[in-house]
């Protein structure tokens, strides 16, 4: 990991509980809009600044089998295959 990352806590458990407060503040916004942008089945996406993987695993069960998502994150802990 960066060490330069500004949230590159060292404390998992605090960091993923961060994560996890704005995905839950914002996660039913972003897919409102990602399906009202046309997001479905034969997608192919890309999802960057990740967090703790909430909008993709959300994708996977919209875009997948056919589709593909590519997510990229500074911080990968969080990161888990879909």
């Amino acid at each position: 990991m960066n060490s330069s990352y500004v949230f590159g806590s060292t404390q998992y458990h605090i960091e993923l509980e961060r994560l996890r407060a704005i995905e839950n503040l914002f996660d039913p916004a972003s897919r409102c809009l990602l399906t009202a942008a046309g997001i479905a089945a034969n997608s192919n996406c890309l999802e960057s600044g990740v967090g703790a993987d909430s909008i993709p695993r959300w994708l996977s069960n919209v875009v997948f089998p056919s589709g593909r998502i590519t997510a990229v994150d500074l911080d990968r802990r969080f990161l888990h295959n879909l």
